[in-house]
């Protein structure tokens, strides 16, 4: 284990992670938002924003797939040492961590059942930018609509087509977030 995987974790874990959790939450209550994560990092590649929600989420009984540039043996390591979360395939994983290249398709990723809607994956996307412009956005926690960077469309689209199962999305930037939870829909102008 690299001295890298022992760094990046919070120095105040009641009151950093309380309050990241709670913009976590918001985030998911009002898609489109981006909201702000503070407090923890984790190695490259990872993303500030990334890393506060392994750090806040993510505990023993939690299964992440890294995807990508993430599958790294020092990302699993920084993981394990500060949540002992244990690592899956992507079609069993509660957390996956990627671009949006990397999740593609999205059926190689558990998407809940009739019964259980709620029991399929989150997706943390890595996103170059991220901003309040593009793609129009409505549904609930929406006042009226709102607009957000969203470079592949279809593949939400294609999530959208599967509600009320389906996959809730966070995309990460720097130390920026924001949610993208099933039932937002994307709106065509």
């Amino acid at each position: 284990m690299e001295k890298s995987s022992l760094r990046g974790g919070y120095t105040n874990l009641p009151i950093q992670s309380s309050l990241n959790f709670r913009e976590i939450m918001m985030a998911m209550a009002k898609p489109g938002e981006i909201r702000t994560l503070t407090g923890g990092f984790g190695p490259e590649p990872l993303s500030i924003s990334t890393s506060n929600i392994i750090l806040t989420l993510c505990d023993p009984e939690t299964k992440i797939s890294l995807l990508g540039k993430y599958d790294r043996e020092f990302v699993r390591d920084w993981i394990v040492f500060h949540t002992n979360a244990t690592f899956s395939l992507p079609t069993e994983a509660d957390f996956v961590i990627g671009t949006w290249k990397d999740i593609k398709p999205l059926s190689q990723f558990k998407c809940g059942t009739e019964e259980y809607p709620d029991r399929s994956a989150t997706i943390i996307l890595e996103t170059e930018k991220l901003e309040n412009l593009g793609v129009n956005l409505r549904g609930p926690g929406i006042k009226t609509s709102i607009e957000l960077t969203i470079p592949d469309r279809e593949l939400l689209h294609f999530n959208q087509s599967l509600y009320p199962m389906g996959l809730d999305f966070f995309l990460c930037c720097d130390d920026k977030l924001s949610g993208l939870p099933r039932s937002t829909r994307l709106v065509e102008t």
